[in-house]
């Protein structure tokens, strides 16, 4: 072989050699740290939360997910998606998830049931009642004998904040023409019966603002009349008692990084933009209403305040919803206003 050839080969040999032993020892730290963090994964403590499969609350699990908010916590959450609220209700009865997000209403029916349930409360009764046109004011558009298309059934929050507003203001409920349907079938309705209305649930009123539809009247402008000024805590992550008891620092943990989550909805296009596909917008004008409105729906604080609030909406819709407690305040975790604080006053870094 010609000398400057097995130089040449020498040379490159070698350096082979070194890259390989410098790949060999960098991929055999990468596993070390790896497995190091996995196993730091698996020593965590786990809360299993049952949600909707296409609720928006995977939105707020999936940023969890995504920025590792639950390890930095200091816990594992695993999340369990289920088809229909009833499921989940029966999932957390039967144990088989800690914690759900579901209405403060049913927590409340629960203890009526001497079944001890408590609510983390986060976001807030909101909404109104849609319409195609401008009505001057409520009572001339219920002159009309309309009708009207409710998502959440008969006991929807916001229809029964309408039914104390309308017998509040001596009007007659008998005028209007009721519907109850599927969210997506009620939105499709109202687009094409000039004469009707919806009361439907958030994200499907923000479709229809892009349509320029408009509230006749809103559910913060029938609570002010009924003399309920302060956010209504709506919405929450429910546990029972023992859970809460033997757990206050996972479910702490679990609440501190739901709040972090919020906050970065909250404050980053960025992350819209990486959940898009979660958000499942048909179009560019229903994304950005989307974004706009969530913030609208999230309770700004949980003071004594609110808790007040909750009693004095509880005095509307007990007998309907046949509930009898003896302090409707009590629905709430104990601690839900100190951890409220704590969790609000951190940032995420």
């Amino acid at each position: 072989m010609v000398p400057i050839v097995k130089k040449v080969l020498s040379c490159t040999l070698l350096t082979l050699g070194i890259f390989s032993a410098c790949s060999s020892s960098a991929l055999t730290e990468y596993k070390t740290s790896t497995t190091a963090l996995a196993n730091a994964t698996k020593a965590l403590p786990v809360i299993n939360v049952g949600v909707l499969k296409f609720g928006t609350i995977n939105w707020e699990m999936d940023v969890i997910k995504h920025h590792g908010l639950d390890i930095q916590n200091g816990y594992t959450l695993n999340i369990i998606p289920f088809a229909s609220k009833n499921a989940a209700s029966a999932a957390l009865q039967s144990h088989s998830v800690d914690i759900i997000m579901t209405d403060v209403f049913w927590v409340a029916k629960q203890q009526s049931m001497r079944k001890p349930y408590l609510l983390y409360p986060t976001t807030k009764l909101t909404g109104g009642i849609y319409s195609r046109q401008n009505h001057p004011t409520f009572a001339q558009w219920l002159s009309q004998n309309p009708r009207i298309g409710i998502a959440g059934g008969k006991y929807d929050k916001n229809w029964l904040v309408t039914q104390a507003y309308i017998k509040h203001q001596d009007l007659e409920k008998t005028k209007l023409q009721l519907t109850f349907a599927a969210p997506p079938l009620l939105n499709r309705m109202v687009q094409k019966e000039n004469n009707t209305a919806v009361i439907n649930f958030w994200h499907y009123t923000a479709r229809l603002k892009t349509l320029d539809f408009v509230p006749i009247i809103t559910t913060s402008e029938m609570l002010q009349a009924l003399n309920i000024n302060t956010d209504v805590p709506m919405l929450g992550w429910a546990f029972h008692t023992t859970f809460a008891s033997d757990n206050e620092t996972l479910l702490t943990q679990f609440l501190h990084s739901s709040h972090q989550a919020k906050q970065l909805l909250l404050g980053s296009k960025r992350e819209w933009e990486r959940i898009r596909h979660l958000i499942k917008a048909e179009n560019e004008d229903i994304f950005i209403q989307l974004y706009q409105d969530y913030p609208k729906t999230l309770l700004n604080n949980f003071t004594a305040a609110e808790t007040i609030s909750f009693a004095d909406a509880y005095s509307i819709f007990a007998e309907t919803l046949d509930l009898s407690l003896d302090s409707p305040t009590n629905v709430f975790w104990p601690k839900a206003q100190s951890v409220w604080l704590e969790a609000t006053t951190q940032t995420v870094e």
